[in-house]
């Protein structure tokens, strides 16, 4: 399944580039293999906030972290 999370309430239930758009409180009921975070400015943020997917086996990516 590929879609988009944005905290926008006005783009949920929308479509962005052929995508469905979803709000972050889905991310728990969808079903995903991984979670692409693309936001420069507010990565880190995002990436406390759904970090607990990880430990139901969703792999949380990190566009702009540094390689390690």
């Amino acid at each position: 399944m590929l879609g988009i999370v944005d905290d926008d309430p006005s783009l949920r239930g929308s479509q962005r580039y052929g995508l469905p758009v979803h709000a972050a409180a889905d991310l728990p009921d969808l079903r995903l293999d991984a979670v692409l975070i693309s936001s420069d400015q507010y990565e880190e943020a995002i990436y406390q906030r759904i970090a607990p997917l990880e430990a139901r086996g969703i792999q949380v990516l990190r566009l702009y972290a540094p390689d390690d």
